[in-house]
């Protein structure tokens, strides 16, 4: 009688421990600026909010912006500001869905970013 529901149980334990599968890493896409982290941190929440995002969490001692685009699949986007000597590296990191974003599509961010600072790209 073990025997019998042993083999199935077993079977059905591989099944779903094999579909969980380890979320890939975000690579975030940087760039050195020479601003001020504050200003950088402000602007880019406004830009953020322009486009359509919700700032979800901000917090200027830690460099760091959270907002999220409603959509199917959400957009999840993070940006940090690290202070480095009179610059600053910002970098974009997010996901699609349980996807990462490509580090190439926050180029835009980027560019628009320094446009609103007064930097050229």
């Amino acid at each position: 009688m073990k025997g019998r529901f042993l083999i199935p149980s077993m079977l059905l334990m591989l099944a779903v421990t094999g579909c969980t599968t380890t979320p890939l890493p975000e690579q975030p896409r940087a760039q050195v600026m020479a601003v001020d982290a504050g200003a950088a941190l402000q602007e880019a929440a406004l830009m953020f909010a322009d486009k359509g995002y919700v700032v979800r969490y901000a917090d200027a001692d830690l460099g760091r912006i959270d907002a999220e685009r409603i959509g199917r699949p959400a957009y999840r986007v993070r940006l940090e500001v690290v202070e480095q000597g009179d610059r600053v590296l910002v970098s974009f990191s997010g996901r699609r869905g349980s996807q990462p974003i490509d580090p190439v599509s926050f180029d835009p961010l980027l560019a628009e970013l320094q446009a609103r600072l007064g930097r050229s790209p």
